[in-house]
């Protein structure tokens, strides 16, 4: 199975697997998760499947376990958008999302190897990026990152790297904001970069017409939560909620900003459009941060006040709408952070 099924991944492979096992300690595991295509009577097909080695401190050589067909995690995937499997942030914020199909196609053969496990160090593949393993449960045992500690990695080989931990000297935390807005001043010309692009009429997508945003109470629970950890020491730290949580003042951070930042709040991504609009000035039906080229544009997050730009198009009222893209948080200079968590749905999804 391991030289005929696997290919090319185990030369590769051959030259880690020892190194990581040297950085495990003995209740911890590592995993990392591989995607081939397989070999039916010796032939290569075009039959993509997914397996995962299995290192351990103390065995002599890794588990090679293979996994499942691809074919049969895009049929689970299909009925389970983003907004369905990370069940508490996003557009939905409610949903009946059942994992138990992803647990057993996913994790149900690798448990044979994880008794006495506390610390599961894993590294997606593919598909499996888009899937919340912390959230994986079974009807008869708690959710995985219940069960054990998990620690995501690009490769299960970034345990053998020199890590220093991000200074705490000075932290940012932002949640439980009100996406609601209320004009009281008379209308601006707007410089929000988004606003410049067009003037939006309609908005569909992630979000359709007359739709909101949802405040999130878990938000500002988990900023004091977090706060209170930080409150110990000489630290400083601040914190910014309800109306104060706004885009301007994000923006501000530019060039001075702190160490930690840690936003909790709603996210969107879109997926390459397909198709171009035949005058990019003309999208009155369209939502440009759907149909826009820029992937930069497709992507940000959910600041004070969003939801009247993003049910009327633009806010005219304000400098900039509550909607902070990707693009313009490329044009801030964080430099002084260290550290950045987003506490969002649809965050690291990719297209």
């Amino acid at each position: 199975l391991y030289n005929q099924n696997f290919g090319s991944n185990q030369t590769t492979f051959n030259k880690n697997w020892e190194t990581i096992k040297d950085y495990l300690n003995p209740d911890d595991i590592a995993i990392d998760f591989f995607s081939f295509k397989k070999r039916i009577d010796g032939i290569l097909s075009n039959e993509v499947s997914y397996g995962a080695y299995v290192i351990q401190k103390d065995w002599e050589l890794p588990k090679v376990v293979e996994l499942f067909s691809e074919a049969n995690l895009k049929a689970i995937l299909k009925n389970q958008n983003p907004n369905t499997l990370y069940q508490t942030r996003g557009s939905v914020g409610k949903s009946t999302a059942n994992t138990n199909g992803l647990y057993q196609l996913i994790w149900s053969p690798i448990e044979q190897y994880l008794d006495g496990i506390q610390t599961v160090y894993y590294s997606p593949s593919g598909l499996l990026n888009q899937i919340p393993f912390a959230a994986l449960d079974t009807q008869d045992k708690p959710i995985l990152g219940s069960q054990f500690s998990l620690v995501q990695l690009s490769s299960t080989f970034a345990l053998t790297e020199n890590r220093t931990e991000p200074k705490k000297d000075n932290t940012l935390f932002i949640g439980g904001i009100n996406y609601e807005f209320t004009p009281s001043k008379p209308k601006l010309e707007s410089k929000d970069t988004i606003a410049q692009l067009s003037v939006l009429k309609s908005v569909s997508g992630t979000r359709s017409l007359g739709s909101e945003w949802n405040y999130l109470p878990g938000t500002l629970k988990e900023i004091n939560s977090i706060e209170a950890l930080f409150s110990e020491g000489n630290r400083t730290y601040s914190s910014l909620s309800a109306d104060k949580a706004t885009e301007t003042r994000f923006k501000e951070l530019s060039g001075n900003s702190p160490s930690v930042i840690h936003i909790a709040t709603h996210g969107f991504f879109f997926e390459n459009p397909k198709a171009k609009p035949n005058d990019v000035l003309d999208v009155s039906e369209q939502n440009i941060y759907k149909i826009a080229e820029d992937p930069l544009v497709r992507s940000g997050l959910l600041f004070s006040g969003a939801n009247y730009a993003w049910k009327n198009g633009h806010n005219p009222y304000t400098e900039d709408d509550g909607i902070l893209t990707a693009l313009e948080i490329s044009n801030l200079d964080l430099s002084n952070t260290d550290m950045v968590v987003l506490s969002a749905c649809e965050t690291g999804l990719g297209d």
